[in-house]
C-alpha cells in the first residue's frame, strides 16, 4: 500500500512538451492558467521555460534559408518510394547478416591459409641459418669441416 504524498515529496517530472507548448503560446486558457500556477510554485519548471524561452530567441534569430525549388517534389518522391518499397521482414535481415559474417568468416580463413602457405614456401636464409643446431638440422649432424 503507497503512501500520500507530503509536502516534502520530490515534484512530478517536467512535462517538456506541455512547457514548450506554454512558451510557444498553443495552449488553450485553461491549460495556461494551469501551467502559470504551476510555474509560481516549481522552480525547476521556471528553470526549464526560461531556457525554452532563450532557445527560442536564439533560433529565431538565425538567418532565413530559403529551399530549393524542387525540394517539396524531391521530398514527395522520396515519400513515394519508401511507400512503393515493402519493409524488410526481420527474418530476412538476419538471413542477410548470417551469410555477411559467413562471407567474412570465408575471406579471413582464405587469407589466413594464404599467408601460412607462403610463410612454408620462403627458404630460410641469413643468420637464422646458421643458428639453427646441427643435431636439430635437417639430415642429423653433419660432420666437422676439414
Amino acid at each position: 500500500m503507497s503512501t500520500p504524498p507530503t509536502s516534502t515529496d520530490a515534484a512530478p517530472p517536467t512535462d517538456d512538451a506541455l512547457l514548450a507548448a506554454y512558451v510557444d503560446g498553443e495552449l488553450s486558457p485553461e491549460a495556461e492558467a494551469a501551467v502559470e500556477a504551476r510555474l509560481r510554485s516549481d522552480p525547476a519548471a521556471r528553470a526549464e521555460v526560461d531556457e525554452l524561452r532563450k532557445l527560442v530567441a536564439v533560433v529565431s534569430e538565425l538567418p532565413q534559408v530559403e529551399p530549393p525549388e524542387d525540394f517539396a517534389d524531391r521530398v514527395v518522391r522520396k515519400l513515394r518510394r519508401a511507400r512503393a518499397t515493402p519493409p524488410e521482414s526481420p527474418a530476412l535481415g538476419l538471413l542477410v547478416l548470417t551469410f555477411q559474417v559467413l562471407g567474412i568468416l570465408v575471406i579471413l580463413a582464405v587469407a589466413a591459409l594464404t599467408m601460412m602457405a607462403e610463410l612454408d614456401d620462403r627458404p630460410i636464409r641469413g643468420p637464422v641459418r646458421e643458428t639453427i643446431a646441427p643435431e636439430r638440422a635437417p639430415g642429423g649432424p653433419r660432420p666437422p669441416a676439414p
